[in-house]
C-alpha cells in the first residue's frame, strides 16, 4: 500500500480474526488492524411506513442482520430540513444482502452510491474543506478573492466552464423557436452552378488539348475498531447527504437501483 502497510486479503473470517491477534512475525513487532472499507458494505432501503421511527430503534431491531449503523437521508426543502423514506444501512460484511427484514415488511437493497467529495473553500472535487490547500473560491461565479454573499457576477461553474460554454451555444435565443434553430440551411453553394462562366470570346485558332492532371489527394491529419471508522465515515460525509431537491428529485432515488454487489473479501493491513 502507499503508506507502506501491507494488505492480507483472507478466505474466512477465521482466518481475519487470527490475523488480527498476531503481534510478532519472526522478529518483527506487527499491528494488525481490519480494513476501514472492505469489510463493511452499505445500502439503500425505502420503506414509507417507518418514516417517523427514530434510526436508533430501527438499528436496535436490526442488529441481527448485521447491521451496525442507521442513516437517514435528508432534504432540504424552503430553508428546512426533512426526512425521507431513504435509509442508508452499514453492514458489518463485505456482501450486500439483496434484502432485509423489517417489522413485517420485507425491503430490497440497492447499493448505496454516495455523492463525490467537494471542498467547499476551492468548490474542487475529490476533497474536504478541512484538508484543502487551495485558495477560496466563489461558488457562484467559479472566481477566487471574494464571498459568494457580495457576488453579482454570472452563475458560472469552475468545474465545468467548457461544458457550460458548448450548452449555452446550443441554447436556443429567447424569441426563437426550437425547429428555427436546428434547422439546418441547404443553401450550400455548389462550385460547379455558382461558378462563373467565362463571357470571353472564343478564339478561333485551334489549341492543344490541355492535359488534366490529377490532384493529390491530402489525408487528414491524425491527429480499530468499527466503530470508529463507521464515524470517520460519517464525518466525511455530512455535506454529501443533504441537498436541495424537490419531491421530484426525491422520487428519483427510488428507481436508482441496480444488481447487488457481491465480493466476499476480508482484510487486514499490517504495518510492521
Amino acid at each position: 500500500m502507499r503508506s507502506g502497510d501491507l494488505f492480507l486479503e483472507v478466505s474466512s473470517s477465521n482466518q481475519a480474526t487470527a490475523f488480527i491477534k498476531l503481534q510478532k512475525l519472526a522478529h518483527l513487532d506487527l499491528t494488525v488492524a481490519p480494513h476501514s472499507t472492505l469489510n463493511f458494505s452499505r445500502g439503500v432501503i425505502s420503506p414509507a411506513d417507518f418514516l417517523n421511527v427514530s434510526t436508533e430503534e430501527i438499528k436496535e431491531n436490526m442488529k441481527a442482520q448485521k447491521v451496525c449503523d442507521v442513516r437517514r437521508i435528508t432534504i432540504r426543502r424552503d430553508g428546512q430540513v426533512l426526512n425521507t423514506k431513504h435509509l442508508i444501512l452499514t453492514f458489518s460484511t463485505p456482501d450486500l444482502p439483496q434484502t432485509v427484514k423489517m417489522a413485517y415488511i420485507r425491503c430490497p437493497v440497492r447499493p448505496y452510491i454516495p455523492n463525490p467529495l467537494r471542498c467547499f473553500q476551492c468548490q474542487r472535487y475529490g476533497h474536504s474543506k478541512n484538508v484543502c490547500r487551495g485558495q477560496p473560491t466563489c461558488p457562484r461565479c467559479g472566481e477566487s478573492g471574494h464571498d459568494s454573499a457580495d457576488c453579482k457576477k454570472k452563475e458560472q461553474c469552475l468545474n465545468c466552464k467548457e461544458a457550460r460554454r458548448v450548452v449555452l451555444s446550443r441554447t436556443p435565443v429567447s424569441g426563437k423557436s426550437y425547429a428555427s434553430a436546428t434547422r439546418k440551411s441547404t443553401s450550400d453553394k455548389c462550385i460547379q452552378c455558382d461558378s462563373k462562366k467565362d463571357k470571353s470570346s472564343v478564339s478561333s485558332t485551334p489549341t492543344e488539348p490541355e492535359v488534366i492532371v490529377p490532384s493529390k489527394h491530402i489525408s487528414p491529419p491524425r491527429t480499530k475498531d468499527p466503530q470508529e471508522i463507521i464515524q470517520i465515515h460519517r464525518k466525511i460525509e455530512e455535506d454529501t447527504l443533504t441537498g436541495d431537491c424537490s419531491e421530484d428529485d426525491e422520487d428519483l432515488m427510488d428507481i436508482q437501483s441496480g444488481p447487488s454487489t457481491s465480493t466476499s473479501r476480508g482484510g487486514a493491513s499490517a504495518a510492521p
